[in-house]
């Protein structure tokens, strides 16, 4: 895939503002009042959406991006993003691209990245930390935001935060994170 497909599929992860007024609307005390009907399909546009996203993240991670310089940039602006499934992608995306272009110097986007590290996701959370460990710039920084996510009742989010903690500390984990 050329280099202007990885760019595409990359401004696919941001999802429109329909997304973000599905998701209000799915959250909020609105969808109690909608008939059956348009709640199931509410709900099933919404898990569509997210699917399809996530697709798009795992191809992305699947195939060598040409010039991931260019690539990189795009990923970190969705990092910022309203849409949590976004920046739960461009995370996944980000941290493979740790891993297999250690090259790319992510120094420069060190102040971005901790800045992400308040997100409210906890898995956003971890992803970064992920980042920052994978290209030397993690500092003190890191072990707040994800002591937070060993409050989460997702027994694998915390058996993974959990290992990495361990594992900055020096520590041996049970088991691996990846």
């Amino acid at each position: 895939m050329g280099n202007e497909g990885h760019r595409f599929l990359v401004n696919t992860l941001e999802r429109p503002l329909t997304y973000n007024l599905l998701i209000r609307i799915n959250d909020s005390s609105l969808i109690r009042w909608l008939p059956p009907v348009t709640a199931n399909a509410l709900g099933q546009n919404l898990m569509r959406s997210e699917r399809e996203s996530w697709q798009v993240a795992e191809f992305l991670t699947s195939f060598p991006d040409e010039v991931p310089k260019q690539t990189l940039p795009q990923l970190m602006k969705l990092l910022s993003s309203k849409n949590p499934v976004t920046r739960h992608n461009a995370g996944l995306v980000i941290q493979h691209y740790s891993f297999t272009y250690p090259e790319l110097g992510f120094a420069r986007f060190r102040p971005a990245l901790v800045a992400v590290l308040n997100d409210p996701s906890d898995l956003v959370r971890i992803r970064v930390a992920t980042i920052l460990h994978n290209s030397d710039l993690s500092g003190p920084e890191v072990l707040p935001a994800l002591q937070r996510a060993l409050t989460n009742s997702d027994p694998s989010l915390y058996r993974l935060t959990g290992n990495f903690l361990k594992r900055l500390r020096g520590k041996d984990p049970i088991e691996s994170i990846e």
